[in-house]
């Protein structure tokens, strides 16, 4: 599995839930308040704070529960979390104590991005992970997209699906110079050639899932997004 990703964020989607204590949830999870706390009418809240290596911000709907995870700012560089394996199980573990009675469905959703020096060679990191691709030589852009189903291993009847896309793309850096009083008096802004990688994996069927079994199924998820991460689209075949 690759060392690094962009972020990780773990959802459980529930019956309609009205007044969540995002707080309790927050507490619960990592007995320490969090950095920053929004909540509003109708059971709409958010917690977010560095835990550790990781930025954690927690969010709750009526009818889902957010976990997401980022790494750190460190300036001039995009966040990252550096260790992708130790984040996918942090946030496994975590999200396992938090699925509610009453979840429907989970999913995960995985973002990594690699920078290149050019675009050519974007292109050929993501010819790498899909062989059969291929592409003219004068082009400016590369995506491929593909949503597989599979059978559930741990839930009979229960459909999972797989929705992975391999892009090329850019990210801009902008860096402020602060002056007196701390207001900005000038900005650069640096674009870097990347290559992208984006997997949203979910259970399909709206399904009671008692706890142990949304679990396990959110694990099985966890276990073809590294399949995924590791050898692309030879995982799917």
């Amino acid at each position: 599995m690759p060392t690094s990703l962009d972020s990780i964020q773990l959802v459980a989607f529930t019956l309609p839930v009205n007044g969540r204590d995002t707080l309790a949830m927050w507490r619960k999870l990592f007995k320490t308040p969090p950095s920053n706390f929004n909540q509003v009418p109708g059971g709409v809240g958010q917690c977010s704070g560095q835990v550790g290596a990781y930025n954690v911000t927690l969010q709750s709907q009526p009818s889902r529960v957010d976990l997401i995870l980022t790494g750190p700012p460190i300036p001039s560089t995009p966040p990252i979390l550096e260790d992708g394996e130790e984040a996918l199980k942090f946030g496994q573990d975590r999200m396992a104590a938090l699925i509610p009675t009453g979840t429907q469905r989970v999913a995960m959703v995985i973002q990594r991005s690699d920078e290149q020096p050019d675009l050519a060679a974007a292109i050929a990191a993501i010819k790498r992970m899909v062989p059969h691709l291929s592409a003219p030589g004068d082009a400016v852009d590369l995506s491929y997209q593909v949503a597989v189903p599979r059978p559930s291993k741990v839930m009979p009847g229960l459909d999972l699906h797989l929705l992975t896309r391999w892009n090329t793309g850019s990210k801009s850096l902008i860096k402020l110079n602060v002056g007196a009083a701390g207001v900005s008096v000038d900005q650069e802004q640096e674009t870097r050639v990347i290559s992208a990688l984006y997997l949203d994996l979910y259970s399909s069927q709206p399904r009671s899932l008692f706890p142990k079994k949304a679990i396990a199924v959110l694990d099985e998820l966890a276990e073809y997004a590294r399949q995924l991460l590791s050898r692309g689209y030879a995982s799917l075949v």
